[in-house]
C-alpha cells in the first residue's frame, strides 16, 4: 500500500539559481538507477543560455516543506508546425510523401509536438507522486494547445520515453491514457574487436559535413528520414543550433557524396569526453546514420557505419553505442547486428493526443 506523501508544493524553475539543486537531484536519481544520464552543472547552464529554436521548454519542481526537491517535470513544446501528418498514424505499409511531394500537396493542419519526462527522487517513488506529476503535465499541455493560436485549439502530440524496466512509470502513463506505440533500443559494440574496412560502391566517398551548405545537409537529412515513424522535418535553424554547440565535433561529422557531387548519406559520431572522464571509460556513439532515397540497397549505410567505427577506434575508444527503432522499416537493426552490435537497453515510447 502506498505511503502517505508529505505536503508538497510545486513551482516553475526559476533559472540559474535552481541549477545546483537540480544537479544534486539528478545525481541522487542516478545513484539509485544508473543510466549515465545525469547532466552536469555546465551542461544545464549551457542549455539554459542557449535554448534550441522552434519551441518552449518548461521545467516544474515539487518540493517538501523544508525545500527538498523530490519531483521534476520536463516539457518541450514545439511551435505549431504544418509539416507533420495528422493522427492517427498511417499504416506501416504506407510510404510517407517525400519533402517535394508534401510541398506539392500543401501543408497539413497545424499541430504541436511535445516531449515529456518525469522524474521522482528515489525516496519518494511508488507513493503516487508520479501520477501527480503527470496530472500537472496534462493540464499544462491542454492549456498550451488551447492558447497557442487565436483561431482555435491546436492538437498536441505528446510523447514520453520510459526505460523498459521502469514498470511503475509505465503503469502511470498507461493509467493516464498514454499508449505504448514504439520500442527504441540502444545497441553497443566493442571496438577492441576488429572493424572491417568499408567497401564503397564505385564513385562514392566520404567528406566532412562542414564542407557542404547547411541547407543542403538539412535537405539530405529530411529526405533520408522522411519514411521513419512519426518523422518531423529538421529546420535549418535547428541544425545551425546543433553545429554551434560546444560539444559539436566537426571532425566526426561526415557526408557520403556521389561522383556527380550529390549528397547521398551521412554518418555522425560523438565522443562524450566529459562523461567519459566522470565515469572512467572510453565510449563513443554513432548519433546519426542515414541514406537518401534512391541510393539505398547499395551498401552505402554499411560503408558509412564502418567508416565511423574506424574513426572512433582510431581515437582510442573501446566501446561504441548506436540507437535504433526496433521496427525500423529499412532493416537498420539487422545491419547493426551484422556488424557486431548487441542489445544494451530498450526504451518504450508512449504517446497521447490532446485536442
Amino acid at each position: 500500500m502506498p505511503l502517505a506523501l508529505p505536503l508538497l508544493t510545486t513551482r516553475p524553475e526559476l533559472g540559474q539559481a535552481d541549477l545546483p539543486t537540480l544537479v544534486a537531484f539528478y545525481e541522487a536519481c542516478e545513484q539509485a538507477d544508473p543510466r549515465d544520464h545525469a547532466p552536469t552543472l555546465d551542461q544545464l547552464q549551457h542549455r539554459l543560455d542557449h535554448p534550441p529554436p522552434g519551441g518552449r521548454h518548461r521545467r516544474q519542481y515539487w518540493e517538501t516543506a523544508d525545500g527538498q526537491l523530490v519531483g521534476v517535470v520536463n516539457l518541450w513544446m514545439t511551435d505549431p508546425r504544418t509539416d507533420i501528418p495528422p493522427e492517427p498514424s498511417l499504416p506501416a505499409s504506407f510510404a510517407p510523401p517525400t519533402s517535394q511531394e508534401k510541398s506539392a500537396l500543401g501543408p497539413y493542419p497545424p499541430v504541436v509536438n511535445g516531449h515529456l519526462g518525469i522524474m521522482v527522487h528515489p525516496s519518494y517513488r511508488h507513493q503516487g507522486l508520479e501520477s501527480t506529476l503527470l496530472d500537472w503535465a496534462e493540464n499544462f499541455v491542454q492549456t498550451y494547445g488551447q492558447t497557442t493560436q487565436r483561431d482555435g485549439p491546436i492538437p498536441v502530440y505528446l510523447r514520453a520515453t520510459v526505460a523498459q524496466d521502469r514498470t511503475v512509470e509505465q503503469e502511470s502513463y498507461g493509467a493516464h491514457g498514454f499508449q505504448m506505440v514504439r520500442c527504441f533500443q540502444t545497441l553497443q559494440r566493442s571496438l577492441l574487436l576488429p572493424v572491417d574496412a568499408p567497401s564503397w560502391p564505385a564513385g562514392f566517398g566520404m567528406q566532412r559535413a562542414d564542407t557542404v551548405q547547411v541547407e543542403d545537409w538539412v535537405a539530405l537529412f529530411n529526405d533520408a528520414f522522411v519514411d521513419h515513424w512519426r518523422f518531423v522535418p529538421l529546420t535549418v535553424a535547428q541544425h545551425q543550433h546543433r553545429r554551434q554547440s560546444p560539444t559539436y565535433q566537426p571532425d566526426l561529422d561526415w557526408v557520403a557524396v556521389a561522383a556527380d557531387g550529390t549528397l547521398v548519406g551521412f554518418c555522425t559520431a560523438h565522443i562524450p569526453y566529459e562523461d567519459n572522464a566522470r565515469h572512467h571509460r572510453q565510449e563513443g556513439e554513432i548519433t546519426l546514420l542515414g541514406t537518401r532515397r534512391g541510393y539505398r540497397r547499395q551498401g552505402l549505410a554499411r560503408a558509412m557505419l564502418l567508416y565511423g567505427l574506424q574513426q572512433l577506434q582510431a581515437a582510442g575508444l573501446d566501446t561504441v553505442m548506436i540507437g535504433v527503432d526496433r521496427d525500423n522499416p529499412n532493416q537498420a537493426k539487422a545491419l547493426y547486428e551484422s556488424l557486431g552490435f548487441g542489445l544494451k537497453e530498450s526504451w518504450l515510447n508512449y504517446f497521447k493526443v490532446f485536442t
